[in-house]
């Protein structure tokens, strides 16, 4: 996006200073808002997926909760809101924000990305993937229980 544009400006603020506050002045903009589905960069990464990667949580609240965007929405790769903060190379914000993102905002841990792969299987860190890996796995347990035990393994 060209420089003055507020796609641009939202992803200079989160990914240059990681400030949240003038991420959603740019959001809140009356004058020249910044439109929360559309896409910020070649991968289709909307502001909600570049605010999970950031571990932004306000920005990511203000998202869902208040605007009341998906957080199922896919990029251009099938990736979720989940998968992008369960990937973020920002190790110490990684795991409040997934966390986030699974008790308040009720991602589903089961959603895969166009290559097959469920946050669990893209996290970055030990720790995203020791909280993902039981919420996966008891998620998986009940889509087979209500389909009768199909799926589930004997014994």
């Amino acid at each position: 996006p060209a420089s003055s544009t507020p796609q641009h400006r939202f992803l200079a603020a989160l990914t240059s200073t990681h400030v949240e506050h003038a991420a959603l002045s740019i959001l809140n903009d009356p004058h020249e808002p910044l439109d929360p589905y559309a896409p910020l960069n070649q991968r289709g990464m909307t502001a909600l997926h570049v605010a999970a990667s950031h571990g932004a949580l306000t920005v990511i609240r203000e998202l869902i909760l208040r605007r009341g965007v998906s957080v199922e929405s896919v990029d251009a790769e099938g990736m979720t809101s989940l998968h992008h903060a369960a990937s973020s190379a920002q190790i110490s914000s990684a795991l409040i924000t997934v966390k986030l993102l699974v008790e308040e905002c009720n991602a589903n841990v089961l959603s895969r990305n166009s290559r097959g792969q469920t946050s669990y299987d893209v996290g970055s860190s030990q720790a995203v993937r020791g909280y993902l890996l039981p919420k996966q796995l008891q998620q998986e347990t009940k889509v087979c229980l209500d389909n009768g035990g199909v799926g589930l393994v004997p014994g």
